[in-house]
């Protein structure tokens, strides 16, 4: 508001003034305005700055003080594992799908398979992805049935073109209990799980996905956690978890 102001100013005292002034003190006085404009931009730029900065100290201390929950999940890694990292995903999102091909085979073959850590999912299906959250609630069903990764696989190997019915052909395919799968795909408490995952999600931080948080594992819970947003590379969770485990 401030700046549309000033601008108003320079150019009302440039067209009520320029018939009683001489020409230069017009210049002068619209040089002087356009310097004041000027101090009044930057003055704006650090305020800008400084509420940017303040929102991502805030976030990063939210999340260092936050716990999450572990239970009701299918983590993958070994039992002796101190450390985990919980990614919140959506089984439509793009960026979801690029983590998990680029990414996380490399976090698997590093941290997962040496023991290291423990790789959890939790659900965070966005509401313009029409399949996402049934999608959430089939590799939930799944993992009930001891095969939470082959479905979460198959999910996103085949995230264009997701259906109730194509749930049930992945069940077929893993071997599930098929009724059993089915009765689960339909009932209330699955669908809490999911919505417990979202609540959870919001509560600390996520917007978007993918969301990872990186921490230590107590009483079933992360602890002493840091935040990564977005499809991040391998060295930006490596960086976190070797320093994490330095302490």
């Amino acid at each position: 508001m401030k700046i549309i102001i000033i601008l108003a100013c320079v150019w009302l005292s440039a067209c009520t003034t320029a018939s009683k002034q001489p020409a230069n003190w017009e210049a002068n006085e619209l040089f002087t305005q356009l310097s004041e404009l000027r101090k009044e931009i930057g003055v704006l730029k650090v305020d800008v700055k400084e509420l940017k900065q303040r929102a991502v100290k805030k976030k990063t201390k939210n999340s260092n003080q936050a716990e999450i929950d572990l239970r009701h999940s299918f983590p993958m890694g070994k039992e002796t594992a101190k450390y985990a990292i919980v990614e919140f995903t959506d089984y439509q999102c793009p960026f979801c799908l690029k983590h998990r091909k680029k990414t996380f085979p490399l976090i698997k073959q590093q941290y997962i398979d040496t023991g290291k850590i423990k790789y959890f999912i939790k659900d965070f299906p966005l509401n313009f992805h029409s399949q996402a959250k049934n999608a959430s609630v089939s590799s939930l069903c799944a993992g009930q049935q001891g095969h939470f990764w082959e479905m979460h696989e198959l999910i996103f190997d085949n995230n264009r073109k997701l259906s109730e019915e194509l749930f049930v052909q992945f069940a077929v395919q893993i071997k599930l209990d098929v009724s059993n799968f089915k009765k689960c795909l339909s009932s209330a408490e699955a669908k809490k799980i999911v919505d417990n995952n979202i609540s959870e999600g919001e509560l600390i931080g996520v917007r978007g996905t993918p969301a990872f948080f990186v921490g230590k594992i107590k009483d079933n819970k992360l602890v002493d956690i840091r935040a990564l947003y977005g499809a991040q590379s391998f060295s930006s969770f490596s960086r976190i978890i070797n320093t994490l485990m330095q302490k």
